[in-house]
């Protein structure tokens, strides 16, 4: 009786899930209108997302009632912060998908 050599098996990485620049668009599109953490939930840390979202949130309401109760003065304070905000979830998300290309890609 002759045994037969089995075929080899050839390896493939899987390919990544997800798209980096369309959790970058997902997270910046909505964030521009004030919903942050949507490009985290989409990249799988829904956690950080839930907490973008929700501080968010916590910050238009307090930042809300400090520009009606200084009749707006406090608008010089609030919209470089909302710019600052706007950056930080973009850059930390960036750095997020680049330290994760098992699920991003290289």
């Amino acid at each position: 009786m002759s045994y037969q050599q089995p075929p080899p098996v050839m390896y493939a990485p899987p390919r990544p899930t997800k798209d980096r620049t369309a959790a970058l668009l997902i997270e910046l599109i909505p964030a521009f209108f004030g919903f942050y953490g949507f490009g985290w939930i989409y990249s799988g840390n829904v956690a950080i997302g839930l907490l973008w979202l929700i501080g968010f949130f916590i910050w238009a309401c307090i930042a809300g009632a400090a520009a009606v109760l200084t009749s707006g003065i406090a608008l010089v304070c609030i919209c470089p912060i909302n710019l600052i905000l706007f950056g930080a979830t973009a850059f930390s998300l960036y750095g997020y998908t680049k330290n994760h290309p098992e699920t991003f890609g290289a």
